[in-house]
Parts: structure tokens; sequence; C-alpha cells
């Protein structure tokens, strides 16, 4: 898991390097800009597989079918 974020963040950061002309002596700055990119974007597929989750499980509990066009709107916050 380590592994597949760390990739993360630096494929992050080389393409930081090459949007800004792939500037010499920026390295530092930009894996600390990818590792925050890389950060938001996990806060933000947990929280859509959260909410999904929830959603399902609501769903499941009160017996609603997908296809009767019932709307859950469960949403995943404070993440």
């Amino acid at each position: 898991m380590q592994d597949n974020h760390e990739n993360r963040i630096r494929a992050l950061a080389y393409q930081i390097w090459e949007s800004e002309g792939r500037p010499i002596g920026h390295e530092s700055r930009h894996w600390e800009m990818a590792s925050i990119l890389a950060r938001e974007q996990g806060t933000e597929e947990l929280k859509k597989a959260v909410t999904t989750a929830t959603n399902n499980v609501v769903a499941e509990t009160f017996n609603i079918d997908p296809a009767s066009g019932v709307s859950l709107s469960v949403e995943a916050k404070n993440f």
C-alpha cells in the first residue's frame, strides 16, 4: 500500500515538474505539493466510498430497490 501511495506522489510530482517547465532545484517543493494533492485525492475517494457504502446499507435496511427511482442522498462528511 505504501508503495502505491509513494508511486502516486512520484507521478504527481513529475506532472508538476513538467507543468512548470522542468525547473532544476525544486524537487522538494514538487514532492510536497504532490503529497498534498495525493492526500486530498485519497480523502475524496474515501468520502465517495463511505457515501456509497452508507447508501447501500440504507437501501438494504429499508428494502429500497435501486430501480424504484427512490433517491438516497446520504453523504459522508468531516473527513
